[in-house]
């Protein structure tokens, strides 16, 4: 192990495996491909537990259900006092609540820096008192500018957070055009298929995708629409595919761990988000070299610029999302563009970008002289 790196404790509290997850394992592969000691902590039926362990990465189970979890608060005091480390890195908002509470219980054997804390979204329902958000044995790191300002409204110091977004895997979108698998089939259609990956919320809107794919099928009638993620709208969306007529060329994939198979199969990747926070399937889109149609909504704007890296449309209109579509299937030379120009983009949000960024913030929480109350 290079001694240079602290040793770091990670906890998630996620059961399934969204852009937040991912991030989480890239970041700790890339530690550990730079000599750090990690150990990760998150509940054993939860897919990051899964690859996690797969990858070689030591795994600890935790089951974390709220941020007021007592017996997993004593869990994890015990696992301090049983693996020392030089800080904790909670990323999201339960774990850093709990990851709080046990290093209050472990006083002498708590984390030796301090916490880390990563807000990859912006949580309604956080609130942070002026005790919490003073404590300088907390570094924040936030993944997108609005989380940072969204941070600073809630009462923590400026010089305690650190912007660090998210990175995209561009290895696993090398040379995507020869990737054989085809999970759903979509190839045998041989027609152009336009995809999303979205959690399946109100605030994502893919209920407007669904309207502006069934008025691109009057242009383009061999398309086929693949919808990937999870969420509470899942059963509206089904209802609305069918009231629209096209539920035979709608493929709902589910949770997709695949992401190469997945953006292998598009000939389009279209977003019609309501608000973006971090812009995750955004930039692994761009990553991937899919042709981009999408909204410009709240936070998209950061990374996508019409005619550049992107067409950019109005936020619910779906007759110009439909017309944005049609024009990157039927015009080869705009879709080379803009994935030109959204590869540069893609390029400026590596992993290693993210884990450089990261180990900057745990060396500025170590250099604290008034961090981590076990410290000395």
């Amino acid at each position: 192990m290079n001694t240079k790196l602290p040793s770091s404790l990670h906890i998630d509290s996620g059961r399934g495996f969204r852009s937040t997850q991912r991030q989480v394992l890239y970041l700790i592969q890339g530690l550990q491909q730079r000599g750090g000691e990690v150990l990760l902590c998150c509940p054993k039926a939860g897919h990051l537990f899964r690859h996690a362990k797969a990858q070689g990465i030591p795994t600890h189970p935790l089951t974390i259900r709220s941020g007021l979890d007592f017996p997993s608060t004593v869990r994890l005091a015990r696992l301090f006092a049983e693996s020392p480390v030089d800080l904790v890195h909670t990323h999201d908002a339960a774990s850093q609540s709990v990851a709080r509470a046990a290093q209050g219980m472990s006083r002498e054997q708590g984390p030796r820096f301090g916490l880390v804390s990563s807000r990859h979204d912006i949580d309604g329902e956080e609130t942070l008192n002026q005790l919490q958000s003073a404590d300088s044995s907390v570094r924040w790191l936030a993944a997108a500018p609005r989380i940072f300002k969204h941070l600073e409204k809630l009462g923590v110091p400026a010089a305690q957070i650190d912007l660090v977004p998210h990175g995209v895997d561009l290895e696993t979108f090398a040379d995507l055009r020869s990737e054989p698998a085809d999970p759903w089939g979509l190839r045998q259609s041989a027609g152009p298929v336009i995809g999303t990956v979205s959690h399946l919320s109100r605030q994502k809107n893919v209920s407007l995708l669904l309207l502006a794919f069934s008025r691109l099928l009057e242009t383009a009638p061999t398309a086929q629409l693949l919808i990937a993620g999870e969420g509470p709208q899942l059963r509206t969306l089904h209802k609305l595919s069918d009231s629209l007529g096209i539920a035979e060329k709608v493929t709902f994939a589910g949770v997709v761990d695949d992401l190469r198979s997945l953006y292998a199969s598009m000939d389009i990747f279209a977003l019609a988000s309501d608000g973006e926070i971090s812009c995750y399937a955004l930039l692994d889109a761009m990553g991937a070299g899919v042709p981009i149609a999408c909204t410009a909504s709240a936070g998209i704007l950061s990374v996508a610029r019409h005619g550049t890296t992107a067409l950019v449309v109005p936020p619910r209109d779906a007759e110009a999302l439909a017309e944005s579509m049609a024009r990157l299937l039927q015009q080869p030379d705009l879709a080379r563009s803009v994935v030109g120009g959204a590869l540069e983009i893609a390029r400026t949000y590596s992993v290693d970008r993210m884990v450089e960024l990261t180990l900057e913030s745990y060396q500025k929480l170590a250099n604290n002289p008034r961090s981590g109350s076990s410290a000395g």
